[in-house]
């Protein structure tokens, strides 16, 4: 009886180990190369009705699923004791000689993140993510996650003019792009709620965000509840200006770090979970 301490601190970690990892089935065709966190996992077969992932670690992953000649599908999933399925749908062909230009990567361009829905009118038109030009037949397509950063979306087709933007994808950014080719305009909507932290040098200034002016007085200057999007912040000290674009995305908290010092990088940005 003196080791029964022992025997139970043993089984519980024991237990504690076996519970860390959960499965994965990617439901897909036969011949599709399956890959997590951008290593490859395997190749789907009609056995597995695709390909199963076992004792896959706790947590957020991502699912990259690749046929040659299209446009590969993307998946963020949390693996939990219970199994976990990913359903990979129709894929988008890559238009023949269509051109392709890489985003210019950042310090962390290898993280994927967020959700592209992409529409437009007329529902059939050709479209380009980062110059990788496909064919959009369906009502509308969804893409996701993509790699961290900024990119590049156009619409062509039917005789009109083309039209494009370029939208911000940090992490928790779902992004709802909806290309109005009859009357050549692009709107861009982000899904959610979010919030924000500011952190300035000097401490005292004021902040002008979402049509509200404020006075920052305290280290950290927090706002919850915050729209997700795209919106302008102007900051005051003294006689100094400046403004930037800043991101909210969903249940995730923007952290704008201000320094009016000189020769000082005035914005830098951060994106952390709520």
């Amino acid at each position: 009886m003196r080791h029964a301490p022992l025997v139970c601190l043993l089984l519980a970690l024991t237990l504690a180990t076996v519970s860390m990892a959960g499965d994965i089935q990617v439901t897909c065709e036969p011949g599709l190369r399956v890959f997590l966190d951008n290593q490859l996992a395997g190749t789907s077969s009609a056995s597995e009705h695709g390909l199963h992932l076992t004792n896959v670690p706790e947590g957020k992953h991502t699912i990259r699923v690749e046929k040659t000649g299209c446009f590969p599908q993307g998946f963020q999933v949390e693996v939990s004791k219970l199994p976990t399925q990913v359903t990979v749908g129709r894929f988008t062909q890559i238009l023949d000689g269509a051109s392709i230009v890489k985003p210019t990567p950042s310090a962390d361009a290898r993280e994927m993140v967020g959700k592209l829905v992409i529409t437009s009118a007329p529902q059939y038109c050709a479209i380009a993510i980062d110059g990788k030009s496909r064919a959009k037949k369906d009502t509308f397509l969804t893409i996701g996650p993509l790699f961290r950063g900024k990119h590049s979306i156009s619409f062509t087709g039917g005789g009109h003019s083309p039209i494009s933007t370029v939208v911000d994808m940090e992490p928790g950014a779902d992004v709802t792009v909806h290309g109005d080719l009859l009357n050549g305009k692009v709107d861009v909507s982000y899904e959610g709620i979010g919030s924000l932290r500011v952190i300035s040098t000097p401490q005292v200034c004021k902040i002008k965000f979402l049509g509200k002016l404020e006075t920052k007085t305290s280290p950290i200057f927090n706002r919850s509840y915050l729209p997700a999007g795209v919106h302008r912040m102007t900051v005051n000290w003294g006689t100094k200006l400046m403004s930037a674009d800043v991101l909210i995305t969903n249940h995730h908290r923007t952290v704008v770090v201000i320094d009016f010092s000189r020769d000082a990088i005035p914005f830098r940005f951060s994106y952390e979970p709520e």
